[in-house]
């Protein structure tokens, strides 16, 4: 609008994102163009333009609206465009590139939307890739690769290629995938490669030299968006070395996993691809065989290579086993409770304990976990248990008898350990769980002077501004009611491209502070008023925290934005609120509160005048707030459904891999289509 169009139709396929831009449409519409832009709620594939024939998805609805209402809605009998478009300006792309459908987009605006002699930007699209190795090796001496299996993707994986730095190898030089004339497309009226009776537009075999030696496990690649023929205007999902092109951050890059195959550097490999209008998809010679049964999320691999977590937890480690040494204990035996991989049970064999038992309660990382320790040579010391450690009893545990738990079950262990090692802590501390884990261990698998590693926690919190306003000279204020959640996320605040998106408004403050070995304690909610000095006048939407983990008296693992020594085991979390201005020298209060399960920050309003600090913005969209409880009710019914009934969660599994397989044949997006598989497979 600001361009000087005379009028433009915005196209919005989510019901919430138009909403979104509905009101910053509003919000403008001073600033200039305003009155030329019309919303609408659809996605390009039901619009079509007045005087012509509406497309066959919209003309069922509209029989099935007279069926069941005996009248025509209006959103569905008025033709969206008026007339056909002089241009089509198009960002439905995502880390993948054409897994939002861009290319059918392309092709039904060519046919139905657009005249002819249309301009279309971007103009041209360039794919370019690059083989790597992405894959675990050698962990703090531990041969870890047997989790390398439980690496993969129904799709392509978004990846941040530039935060990678512990498991990515490049194998090759980046090289050209395709081109993607989308200008050419659209002068020759849409090309529907599978109206042809072609399963892929493009079929092809190149080589790729090799420049590295390593193992070729994955294809990393990216895009190119050519916004104008005349023009040197590029953007690109990823800042290739070499290259001058603005490079944006939202996309990020995709990586296709595929079977592990030897690299040698001066040789070369083919590589086949293949593209239809929603995906690429890259394979070897011979193609992959591997089957993959089971999914692990990406945080877990981050969560491995985090070395200053390692190393801090073996040197406590050391020091509790010597400790127990010097104590006479002849046979010390350590638990680990949400074991994963088997990590830290190896550092506690190798630190000198006699026996470790890790306990884990996802069967896929039990399974791969005790493959780890028997790959490294610990079977005779270590041994994995697939339990819910809350359920797990000792033959010596109060409520035991004869062997056996109150159940009736025998009980998991032979006698109580010396040692309890634990990491089962989220962005927020407490949100897996770990006070009610650590508080049971401790009254059923631990002798009385047992060691716990870590020892306690203290957590710090800031009020901070991290919120969109001025866009480009527009005002986008009101996006922010969109942040809301109903617990906190964690956000990696301190990445490079994160911290020009907040700024504290106070200095930091202690919270909580736990001590793991205080039952009474992490049994126990517990509330405390904070008053924070405002140090720096700002919009307060948000509340960022993080902790301090006491491994043992010596060792500490902090996970504050500021410090600069934080691996990528855990982010910050942060927790929004409605917004309110505040001035530097105000005192903003909050009330924290943990339910030994979770901590949340409350406003302190008997002490604030909020209608005069109010942004007019809102905690939430209303409409919004009500789908999202609409949505946890859904899910919820699903899995109390699948868990009730074996024959339920076949049902879900198989929808799920047929969502994952082939998302655009359902009409569904591939990123959301893959997600939903991955849920289910974790």
């Amino acid at each position: 609008g600001q361009s000087g169009a005379p009028r433009v139709t915005a196209l919005e396929r989510s019901r919430m994102l138009y909403r979104m831009a509905k009101q910053s449409v509003e919000i403008n519409r001073a600033k200039g163009g305003g009155d030329a832009i019309k919303l609408v709620d659809r996605t390009i594939t039901s619009c079509w333009v007045a005087g012509e024939d509406p497309p066959s998805e919209v003309t069922r609805a509209l029989k099935a609206s007279m069926q069941t209402e005996g009248a025509v809605a209006a959103d569905l009998q008025d033709a969206p465009l008026e007339s056909r478009a002089d241009v089509l300006v198009m960002d439905t792309f995502d880390h993948a590139c054409l897994g939002m459908h861009a290319l059918r987009n392309v092709d039904y605006a060519a046919q139905k939307l657009l005249k002819p002699g249309a301009r279309v930007v971007p103009s041209l699209v360039r794919m370019r890739a690059q083989l790597i190795e992405f894959r675990i090796t050698t962990v703090s001496g531990f041969d870890l690769s047997p989790l390398n299996i439980y690496r993969w993707h129904p799709h392509a994986e978004r990846v941040d290629l530039h935060n990678e730095p512990n498991t990515l190898k490049m194998l090759s030089e980046p090289f050209d995938v395709c081109q993607l004339n989308l200008q050419q497309r659209v002068d020759s009226g849409g090309t529907m490669g599978d109206e042809a009776g072609a399963l892929w537009e493009l079929d092809t075999e190149i080589d790729v030299q090799i420049t590295a030696n390593g193992v070729w496990n994955a294809v990393a690649y990216w895009f190119e968006l050519h916004m104008d023929p005349d023009s040197n205007h590029v953007l690109a999902s990823y800042a290739e070395p070499g290259k001058s092109w603005s490079a944006a951050t939202s996309w990020q890059q995709a990586v296709q996993y595929l079977d592990e195959l030897p690299a040698t550097a001066g040789g070369s490999v083919p590589l086949r691809i293949r593209r239809d209008n929603s995906q690429v998809f890259f394979s070897q010679t011979p193609p992959q065989t591997r089957a993959r049964h089971a999914w692990i999320p990406r945080w877990h691999y981050d969560m491995i290579h985090d070395e200053g977590r390692n190393n801090a937890y073996e040197r406590a480690v050391k020091r509790a086993v010597a400790q127990k040494r010097e104590a006479g204990v002849k046979e010390i035996m350590v638990i680990d409770i949400g074991a994963g991989s088997g990590i830290l049970s190896m550092l506690a064999a190798r630190a000198g304990a006699d026996k470790v038992v890790g306990i884990e309660q996802n069967q896929h990382m039990c399974e791969v976990g005790e493959e780890c320790e028997v790959m490294n040579g610990f079977l005779p010391k270590c041994y994995m248990l697939h339990r819910d450690s809350r359920r797990v009893m000792s033959v010596d545990s109060e409520g035991a008898k004869d062997g056996r738990k109150p159940d009736g079950n025998p009980c998991e262990l032979d006698r109580k350990a010396d040692i309890l090692i634990y990491e089962v802590f989220d962005s927020g501390l407490i949100g897996e769980g770990c006070l009610h884990l650590v508080t049971l261990a401790k009254m059923r698998l631990l002798h009385p002077n047992a060691i716990m590693l870590p020892m306690g926690a203290t957590v710090y919190a800031q009020p901070i501004q991290m919120r969109i306003d001025d866009v480009r000279g527009f005002d986008f204020t009101q996006t922010n009611r969109y942040r809301w959640r109903a617990e906190y996320e964690g956000v990696e605040l301190g990445l490079a491209h994160n911290r020009h998106l907040w700024k504290p408004l106070a200095d930091p403050l202690e919270i909580f502070v736990f001590d793991f070995y205080d039952m009474q304690q992490n049994s126990t909610p517990s509330e405390r008023a904070i008053d924070f000095p405002v140090t720096e006048s700002g919009v307060f939407n948000a509340v960022a925290f993080w902790f301090e983990l006491q491994v043992d008296e010596e060792e500490e693992l902090s996970t504050s934005p500021y410090t600069g020594t934080k691996g990528q085991t855990w982010q910050q979390a942060v927790q929004y609120f409605e917004e309110i201005h505040l001035e530097k020298g105000q005192v903003l209060p909050l009330v924290a509160k943990h339910d030994t399960y979770g901590i949340n920050f409350q406003v302190d309003d008997a002490q604030i005048d909020r209608m005069s600090m109010r942004t007019g913005v809102p905690l939430y969209d209303p409409v919004w707030h009500a789908t999202y409880q609409r949505i946890e009710k859904v899910n919820s019914d699903i899995m109390r459904a699948t868990v009730q009934n074996p024959l339920e969660y076949r049902n879900l599994a198989e929808t799920a891999l047929a969502f994952g397989a082939r998302p655009a044949d359902l009409g569904m997006e591939n990123q959301a289509a893959a997600d939903f598989c991955l849920r289910i497979m974790g």
